[in-house]
C-alpha cells in the first residue's frame, strides 16, 4: 500500500515492521514524531562530521573569525554581492514571511546603486572610513526598512 506524506509517495511498512503501530502514530497532532516511533538509519557520517567540526574549533582562533568578518566587510566595501549578503544575513537574520513586491525590486537597485558609488568614492579615498561606515548603516537600514515593509508575521 502507497500513502502521500507532504507530497512524496512512500510504501507503508509492513506491521511487523511498526510493531503494530499505524504510519499516523508514529506522530502527534503537530506532526512531530512521537517517543518510540521507529525511525530511520539516522545520519552514517555524523561522528565524521563531528570530528571535523571539533578539528575546525580547535584550529580557529576568536581571532581567526574576527579576521574572516573583517575581510568580509572589507569584501563588501568593495561591493562584493555575496560578502554584502553574508554581513545582512548576520546583522538582520533571514528574511522570513515575506511575500513578492516587485517595487523593492527598484528599492534595492536604488540602494545597491548608492553603496556602489559610496565604495568607489572610497576607493578613490573621498570618504573616511567613518563615513563609508555611516553609508554602510544608511544601506542597512534601508534594507532593514523595506524589510519590514514588505514583511507579514
Amino acid at each position: 500500500m502507497v500513502s502521500v506524506n507532504n507530497g512524496f509517495a512512500m510504501e507503508k511498512p509492513l506491521a511487523n515492521r511498526t510493531n503494530g503501530k499505524s504510519v499516523e502514530s508514529w506522530r502527534d497532532e503537530k506532526g512531530r514524531f512521537v517517543k518510540g516511533n521507529p525511525g530511520g538509519p539516522g545520519n552514517p557520517y555524523s561522528k565524521q562530521i563531528a570530528e571535523f567540526r571539533r578539528a575546525i574549533y580547535r584550529a580557529l582562533t576568536p581571532e581567526d573569525i574576527e579576521a574572516f568578518v573583517k575581510r568580509m566587510y572589507d569584501l563588501a566595501l568593495q561591493g562584493n554581492v555575496v560578502a554584502i549578503q553574508f554581513i545582512c544575513r548576520y546583522c538582520l537574520g533571514e528574511p522570513k514571511g515575506m511575500e513578492f513586491n516587485p517595487r523593492a525590486i527598484d528599492e534595492i537597485e536604488q540602494i545597491d546603486n548608492e553603496w556602489t558609488e559610496e565604495a568607489e568614492e572610497r576607493a578613490r579615498g573621498r570618504l573616511t572610513e567613518r563615513e563609508m561606515w555611516q553609508a554602510f548603516e544608511r544601506s542597512i537600514q534601508g534594507l532593514a526598512s523595506l524589510v519590514n515593509s514588505t514583511h507579514k508575521p
